[in-house]
């Protein structure tokens, strides 16, 4: 890496400070790698379980109650305020893991990109015969191109100086398609919105 030719670099010249910043260079580098690696581990055992389990009934409503207190802690942290709607029970035809995964992926995108202070707010509801997520971020406005490339893998937001490989959204729209759904984002009222939808599991059918 590029680092690391600064590191022999500054080794030859036995410049100490230099040395120091580039093992921090490389830490840097290694932690990145390690993310992306999960990434792609992750995507494997999400698909795995979306082959396996697409027809179990899932209480979507239930899922995101539960990330959000996953990452009650974190959103504590950075004094940003939370709330949530949540109408439940809302059933989809999805593994628990693969809306885990989802949610997970969404609320840790938000906390990111939201500001120390700001806020986050969970919604949750039918509308008609889908199911909708919205999970809402106070962020600065973003063009219409950011808001749809955003999706796309090793695509990110370079303005916001976020550390990352851009492979998140990236999946979370992988399994939201396996899942005959949908996801997109908006800007909305001071932020953004990300919308997930999927058809709902009536109780006829269940």
């Amino acid at each position: 890496s590029v680092a690391a030719e600064i590191l022999r670099e500054k080794t030859a010249k036995n410049d100490t400070a230099g040395i120091e910043k580039s093992i921090t260079a490389i830490e840097s580098e290694i932690a990145c790698l390690d993310q992306l690696t999960g990434k792609i581990l992750e995507l494997t055992k999400t698909e795995l379980t979306l082959v396996e389990d697409i027809h179990t009934v899932t209480d979507l409503a239930a899922e995101g109650k539960a990330a959000a207190e996953r990452y009650s802690e974190m959103i504590f942290k950075k004094k940003i305020g939370f709330t949530e709607k949540i109408s439940g029970p809302v059933p989809v035809s999805a593994p628990p893991q693969a809306l885990q995964s989802l949610f997970d992926i969404l609320f840790d995108n938000a906390i990111k990109y939201c500001a120390d202070g700001r806020t986050i707010r969970l919604s949750i509801y039918t509308e008609g015969s889908r199911a909708v997520a919205e999970l809402f971020n106070t962020s600065a406005p973003h063009s219409e191109k950011t808001l749809t490339e955003i999706f796309k893998p090793f695509v990110r937001n370079e303005s916001e100086r976020i550390p990352g490989y851009g492979l998140g959204l990236a999946l979370a729209t992988h399994i939201t398609r396996n899942l005959r759904g949908s996801i997109r984002a908006e800007n909305v009222n001071g932020g953004i919105c990300f919308f997930i939808d999927f058809p709902l599991v009536l109780e006829d059918t269940i």
